[in-house]
């Protein structure tokens, strides 16, 4: 709602010389937090995917709904599987142990599916990036902060990349 208040105020801090520098800035941060997001909803949308085609062939009842929360849930990071499984998993237990151990092997074929190869790769290419430096930010992130490092290695390293990115462009268009 105060968007623009709060815009010009912002802007206002800013000394004057620093301004077109700070809006520049400001866009590819933007723009790549925009690319990461979309990236994020893809991830949801293609695990919501699989892991309704992996319970329906497992023989789980709901396997649309429970595709549907599992895929929703994996948003929020490192909690969000664990929510999305726990319905999946009751509902397995009121049905039978053969079920409960094929709906878990699913979920565990499921997060290494999404934490090995989704994420890394679409998030990767929205936001320009190998898989392998995402990869070792979390793992950086995750010794050295535990588990907060693990929730904002991703959005620290967007945040550095756009910030990298921008000063070589700018930096290219200075020397041009």
């Amino acid at each position: 709602k105060d968007y623009k208040v709060l815009a010009g105020m912002f802007w206002k801090v800013i000394p004057y010389k620093w301004r077109d520098e700070a809006k520049g800035l400001a866009k590819e941060l933007n723009n790549t937090f925009g690319k990461y997001i979309r990236g994020q909803i893809f991830v949801c949308f293609l695990l919501f995917i699989l892991a309704t085609i992996f319970l329906w062939i497992g023989r789980m009842k709901y396997a649309l709904v429970l595709g549907l929360i599992i895929g929703i849930t994996d948003i929020i990071p490192y909690f969000g599987p664990i929510i999305g499984a726990l319905p999946t998993l009751f509902l397995a237990a009121s049905e039978g142990t053969s079920l409960i151990i094929r709906v878990g092997i699913i979920l565990i074929v499921l997060q290494l599916i999404e934490g090995n190869i989704l994420s890394p790769l679409i998030i990767g290419k929205s936001i320009h990036t190998h898989p392998v430096i995402i990869m070792f930010s979390l793992l950086v992130a995750g010794e050295v902060a535990g588990f907060t490092g693990l929730l904002l290695a991703v959005p620290t390293l967007v945040v550095i990349i756009s910030v990298i990115r921008y000063f070589n462009n700018r930096n290219q268009r200075l020397s041009s």
